[in-house]
């Protein structure tokens, strides 16, 4: 792992809160502060790319548990990042944050300011047009 530059010292580390990392102006405190819901999860999921590992990684959940998830050959990309998401709320609980889970998406440079979406859709003054298309002011 140290090869293709992964922190092998803290991997089993989970994000801390999103304190400092995402504004309470693009998402209020008391939903970066509680757990995503069975809907958000199935929104959330569908903004979890290629660097999938190192996000669940990041959250707290071990290696062995994220390849066996993959290992279920039945199931969708987008499945298995949902089932991914209920595995980790299930083994962190009230600690599973919105948070946290925003805070592991930058951190994995994913596309988490589209993932604000979900909370703020209605509401776009945080955001500005940058070249047909929409950005987080930060």
């Amino acid at each position: 792992m140290t090869e293709v530059g992964m922190a092998t010292d803290r991997i089993l580390e989970a994000v801390e809160p999103a304190e400092g990392i995402i504004s309470e102006d693009i998402v209020p405190h008391d939903v970066l502060a509680r757990p995503p819901s069975g809907d958000e999860i199935k929104k959330i999921a569908t903004f979890i790319g290629d660097t999938f590992f190192n996000l669940f990684l990041e959250l707290g959940l071990s290696p062995p548990v994220i390849e066996q998830h993959m290992l279920c050959q039945s199931s969708s990309f987008h499945q298995k990042m949902k089932d991914l998401l209920q595995c980790w709320i299930d083994k962190f609980k009230l600690q599973a944050t919105i948070g946290r889970l925003l805070s592991a998406m930058k951190l994995c440079q994913m596309d988490w300011y589209t993932a604000v979406q979900i909370w703020a859709s209605n509401d776009t003054r945080w955001m500005r047009p940058v070249k047909d298309t929409w950005c987080v002011v930060i």
